[in-house]
């Protein structure tokens, strides 16, 4: 059985794997250029991102773009009128500055598969300290 005192070391930092700027760069990729989301769209999910408003700006940029609809900042600004979240951040003036974070056809696939990569780390972390507290309550 394992010490209360060793499972105070065994503790996992609180800190999950992420990168807020290859979001930035995949979103502001995007509404730059919407026939990249085609490059990436098979690679890339909502739950990639780790930033609650990047997981609602990426919702709005597919529904968008699945509708047949451009996607940018002037068209996207409208869903998040009332969004606490991105005002808080910076509010439109956000969402152009995520378009100066823009990359090429062949680095956002790279950004695109670091998202899914950090997302695998962060689901392997919290399977883990589920299972450490589960072993550690028996």
């Amino acid at each position: 059985m394992i010490s209360e005192k060793k499972l105070e070391v065994l503790n996992f930092n609180d800190e999950f794997p992420l990168n807020i700027e290859a979001e930035q760069t995949v979103l502001g990729t995007i509404l730059i250029d919407n026939e990249l989301f085609d490059e990436i769209s098979d690679l890339i999910r909502e739950d990639y991102f780790y930033e609650p408003v990047h997981k609602k700006i990426f919702t709005t940029i597919s529904n968008l773009i699945h509708k047949g609809l451009l996607a940018n900042p002037i068209t996207i600004k409208n869903y998040f009128s009332d969004n606490t979240e991105l005002k808080e951040i910076g509010g439109t003036e956000y969402l152009i500055k995520l378009t100066r974070a823009s990359t090429t056809k062949n680095q956002i696939k790279y950004y695109a598969k670091l998202l899914g990569d950090l997302l695998l780390r962060r689901n392997l972390i919290k399977i883990s300290k589920e299972t450490l507290q589960e072993s550690s309550n028996k």
